[in-house]
């Protein structure tokens, strides 16, 4: 028994070990789209801090588990993107074209299933995400998008998106670290999927480019409780 225990915690210690590694190699791969993330962070401390704190957010879980999409924000923000991709998506909606937007990399799918499930489960808190003022398909779209390049509506959505989690979920977590690998997995792969889905997740190597993609990737999971143990507590420490 003894044997095993230790056998156990030297597989544990060696996971984490790798795991610790390829946060590291990602860092080193991404540098500069990396330390401009950090320094959003630095940057807008107070304000992050104002307007995540509303509706029991724990800024300690949602901003690491966005974290690495802020990395993707900041290596792709300069690549010529979207007028034709938000054309595309205002006439046809989302099966034509469904992007990453702004600081937290958002595509209105997932802005659209938001607002589905603070419908169908009547979130009081968040019910405003859900209104508009045009009544038209096209012009809803059109104001999703708006919505979607401003940092204080993304902001919202972070918020609604860490209170569905925790609706949809009811999960107990042993440590902080268990709670932002699962958030973080499901901000990547969708909080519509099964938790047995977003389990799974927290081992695929499928970031920044996806599953299909051959070369180099990364667990996303990974990153963002890398980003957490290293640098989160030196921006936001605790008071």
């Amino acid at each position: 028994m003894i044997r095993a225990i230790v056998c156990l915690l030297i597989f544990l210690f060696e996971i984490g070990r790798l795991s610790a590694q390829n946060a590291l190699e990602y860092e080193k791969n991404y540098q500069n789209a990396y330390q401009n993330a950090l320094a959003f962070l630095r940057s807008n401390q107070q304000l992050l801090k104002a307007q995540l704190s509303d509706n029991q957010v724990d800024i300690h879980t949602i901003l690491p588990a966005v974290f690495p999409e802020m990395v993707r924000y900041s290596e792709v923000q300069n690549m010529l993107e979207a007028a034709s991709l938000e054309i595309l998506y205002v006439n046809y909606g989302n099966v034509y074209a469904d992007f990453s937007i702004g600081r937290f990399q958002m595509k209105p799918s997932f802005i659209e299933k938001i607002e589905s499930y603070i419908l169908d489960h009547q979130l009081i808190n968040y019910l405003d995400l859900s209104k508009y003022t045009p009544t038209q398909p096209k012009a809803i779209r059109q104001e999703r998008l708006r919505r979607l390049k401003d940092l204080t509506w993304q902001l919202r959505y972070l918020q609604a998106f860490y209170t569905i989690v925790q609706h949809k979920f009811q999960k107990n977590f042993a440590t902080l670290g268990a709670k932002i690998r699962f958030f973080a997995g499901a901000y990547n792969r969708g909080f519509d999927q099964s938790g047995e889905e977003i389990e799974k997740w927290l081992t695929i190597r499928a970031f920044p480019y996806g599953i299909k993609y051959r070369g180099k990737q990364y667990i996303y999971s990974e990153i963002a409780l890398d980003f957490y143990t290293r640098y989160f507590l030196k921006i936001f420490p605790k008071n």
